[in-house]
């Protein structure tokens, strides 16, 4: 069984591998974090509801607000380490931990 952060976790790393994610600045990568973490849990909460019928999403997540403190928070943690030598779902297990630690 999958825990809600390990779904996160999937998420973030479906959210980036279409981008040079390497390349991102950190806060647009934080701002891509936090969008898809958002979806999966609003994905979650629609999926709770009885008879709900969810379709798939059309495109990428919209960014998450330069001024969200969970994207603060990730820029933060980005600019204290060399983030760009991790592997891609190393980096975003990261991400997600310090994510639902903030929240």
């Amino acid at each position: 069984m999958t825990s809600p952060q390990d779904e996160s976790v999937a998420a973030v790393i479906a959210a980036l591998t279409p981008f040079t994610w390497r390349s991102l600045p950190p806060r647009v990568l934080a701002r891509r974090v936090v969008a898809a973490a958002d979806r999966r849990e609003l994905m979650e909460l629609l999926g709770s509801v009885p008879g709900a019928d969810i379709g798939p999403w059309e495109g990428p997540p919209r960014l998450a607000d330069t001024d969200d403190p969970r994207v603060v928070n990730l820029v933060q943690f980005l600019e204290a380490f060399t983030w760009t030598k991790l592997s891609l779902p190393l980096l975003c297990r990261h991400l997600v931990a310090v994510h639902y630690n903030a929240a």
